[in-house]
């Protein structure tokens, strides 16, 4: 291009303080705030400038005639910087407890039940009876009391928080006696030892990976003992010549030395055998009726609710805990107490069972998914899918429980132009995305994860599947 040609049409892209003054602009300065206004045109002008050193426009009435479209280009860029980086996802991996999709969801029962106070003031802090300053730690522990008599708890934002805290209390500069078998590593790198390290806790290893009986417990046991801890092995397990010991056949060793007992639960399983069947996941009415003195779990795994390190606790261990200085540090908000509450709530009348969202879907059975897998294919009219329903299995998810699967029926999808990661891809770029699974050539879907509700979305994404790049 030649030189003259670009100095005319770089003197044909007016300036931003030129075109805030056109009257058009001013119904989005009256919206707008005025910085963010010319920020986006700042990147309108730089693209044009661009197109200019590119060779893009051949005359000047190229450059006037995409010009005219400026508006429209501001309209786009305000939505693109405006677009939320969180939005609603169609979870049909039928993983359950799936951590990168927000784990549990949170039922809505529990979201209306806040609004109010969610948008107000209320007394987090605050004791109506003597008008006097409160503490957030007690909240919950009249919940506490009636489900698990004799406990208390402590909230914190995550499990790992909870377990950092605990050490800390605990087993500052002292051992914590452990079982090589249950130094765990899980997502997102959280590794039992070096968790220990930051707590300033000593690690102390007993057994073998696969075998630690009570007594490895009993010859660790010294004057530099701070605490004894048990791990649920998460999303890891050891199958074949093993042995472990179950935390409460730890509880008299740890009285009789007079050490506290800490088990790291992770799940936070409320449901008993007679309602969800887990091989190897003990449920927290078994943890406090044996007597283990403290437990943690996460808030949003089997327990349904939000994100949030659960400490339950004997009082007198509870009492040490609150006052350690490292808790104002690793304390959560009001929003986290009052979905909490609900939670809790629901589990002490038995609500939780129509209420919360992964008790029906570990609830729902084989025959029930396939009724709703046949339904939705008979309303998918895209003919470049061939479409049928295949047997498979669905997961709990979430380093919940490792081995725990459960029967369900899949819709397979192959389509005739597109190869599977593609159509994958595609279903992902829908205006609500479909998050789905990928095993031998087929996009699979399981209904298990996805609400009634939203059986649409799943079907108007593959009805009118886009093609273009």
């Amino acid at each position: 291009m030649n030189n003259d040609l670009t100095n005319k049409l770089f003197r044909e892209i007016p300036s931003v303080d030129k075109l805030l003054k056109n009257e058009w602009i001013q119904k989005y300065l009256r919206v707008y705030d005025r910085d963010f206004i010319k920020s986006s045109l700042s990147i309108i002008l730089d693209e044009f400038r661009k197109k200019v050193n590119d060779g893009f426009y051949r005359e000047v009435t190229e450059l006037t005639q995409d010009f005219a479209d400026l508006e429209e280009k501001l309209i786009t860029e305000i939505d693109k910087k405006l677009n939320s980086y969180l939005k609603k996802v169609i979870n049909g991996t039928g993983v359950i407890l799936h951590t990168n999709l927000g784990r549990s969801p949170i039922p809505h029962e529990f979201l209306e039940k806040i609004d109010d106070l969610a948008t107000g003031y209320l007394n987090l802090e605050f004791d109506l009876e003597s008008g006097k300053r409160s503490k957030r730690d007690i909240i919950l522990d009249r919940y506490i009391e009636l489900l698990f008599p004799g406990y208390q708890s402590v909230i914190v934002n995550n499990n790992a928080a909870a377990v950092l805290l605990i050490l800390n209390t605990f087993a500052l500069g002292k051992e914590v006696v452990i079982s090589r078998g249950e130094l765990v590593e899980i997502g997102g790198s959280f590794r039992i030892p070096e968790v220990m390290q930051k707590s300033g806790a000593i690690l102390k290893e007993v057994g073998t990976t696969n075998k630690t009986g009570i007594n490895d417990y009993k010859n660790a046991i010294s004057g530099k003992t701070g605490m004894l801890m048990t791990v649920h092995p998460s999303n890891y397990k050891i199958s074949g010549f093993t042995l472990s010991i179950p935390p409460w056949d730890l509880v008299g060793l740890a009285e009789s030395a007079n050490l506290p007992l800490v088990h790291d639960m992770g799940s936070g399983n409320m449901f008993t055998p007679d309602e969800i069947a887990f091989s190897d996941e003990p449920d927290l009415h078994k943890l406090t009726r044996s007597g283990v003195p403290v437990i943690t779990f996460s808030g949003d795994k089997l327990f349904g609710a939000c994100q949030a390190g659960v400490i339950i606790g004997k009082p007198e261990y509870i009492k040490q805990i609150r006052q350690n200085q490292l808790l104002r540090a690793l304390r959560v908000d009001k929003l986290t107490y009052l979905i909490l509450e609900e939670a809790f709530k629901s589990y002490l009348t038995g609500k939780y069972r129509n209420i919360l969202p992964i008790y029906r879907m570990l609830r729902l059975s084989k025959n029930e998914i396939e009724k709703r897998a046949t339904s939705v294919m008979k309303r998918i009219t895209n003919q470049d899918l061939t479409i049928e329903c295949i047997q498979g299995y669905s997961l709990v998810g979430g380093g919940s429980a490792p081995e725990e699967t459960l029967e369900t029926v899949l819709i397979s999808l192959i389509h005739k132009e597109l190869k599977p990661l593609e159509l994958q891809t595609r279903l992902r770029a829908s205006e609500v995305p479909v998050i789905t699974r990928l095993e031998n050539d087929q996009v699979l879907i399981d209904l298990r994860t996805v609400e009634e509700s939203d059986e649409e979305i799943i079907i108007d994404s593959l009805n009118f599947l886009q093609m273009g790049n």
